[in-house]
């Protein structure tokens, strides 16, 4: 594996002006393990959802493209690609979406990613929210009311918010990812123990510009 060869794989698949998206939601105590449930969206955020994993593939390409070593603090203008089988969550993960014979999502157990992909085949693009407020969900107290032909409807239950900011980005072979601490933290290598979670506090802000997903 080379730098150089991923970034020219996810060059290619950029290239591919993908136009088909699945979307998947991963439920459990933790990525490792997590079960992969899928959902649909309306047309209309679909289209806009393909265009921020293209956009983000493409702004990845830009940059300057780093074999991963843990000692590594990268800039802005760097990415670190890694061989896809060398961080096994990802690879399985992967495997069960592209194969795609996965059950809709229930919304039952808690998320600890949600993954866009694009493309076809060895252009197959995978985009990972895999921490943060970009997949939080809530259970709220009270009840959002979605006004419909201005009807105001009660949409209990879990709201699931979209962020297009993306962890990491998978293709056959390669995961592409900014930040060290991401696989020390949330993606530990074979033989890496994971440092102890400290329980990460997820924030609902109704100001704040996340798109919300609820079940219809």
């Amino acid at each position: 594996m080379s730098a150089e060869s991923a970034r020219q794989a996810l060059q290619a698949a950029a290239d591919a002006r993908p136009d088909t998206l699945d979307n998947h939601v991963l439920r459990g105590a933790a990525l490792s393990g997590a079960e992969v449930t899928r959902f649909d969206l309306v047309d209309t955020m679909a289209v806009d959802v393909i265009a921020d994993v293209t956009r983000a593939a493409e702004t990845m390409t830009r940059k300057q493209f780093l074999d991963y070593d843990p000692s590594y603090q990268t800039s802005t203008s760097q990415v670190l690609v890694e061989a896809l089988t060398d961080i096994p969550e990802l690879a399985v993960i992967g495997a069960l979406i592209r194969e795609g014979d996965v059950p809709d999502d229930n919304g039952a157990d808690p998320v600890v990613a949600m993954a866009h992909s694009i493309g076809t085949a060895d252009n197959r693009v995978i985009a990972y929210r895999l921490k943060g407020a970009g997949i939080a969900t809530r259970r709220v107290r009270g009840i959002p009311l979605v006004p419909r032909d201005g009807v105001y409807r009660p949409m209990p239950g879990e709201i699931l918010y979209y962020e297009p900011r993306f962890d990491a980005l998978t293709i056959p072979g390669f995961v592409f990812f900014n930040t060290v601490t991401l696989v020390q933290t949330k993606l530990p290598r074979p033989g890496q123990s994971p440092p102890a979670r400290q329980g990460d506090p997820q924030v609902c802000d109704n100001a704040h510009p996340y798109r919300r997903l609820c079940r219809t």
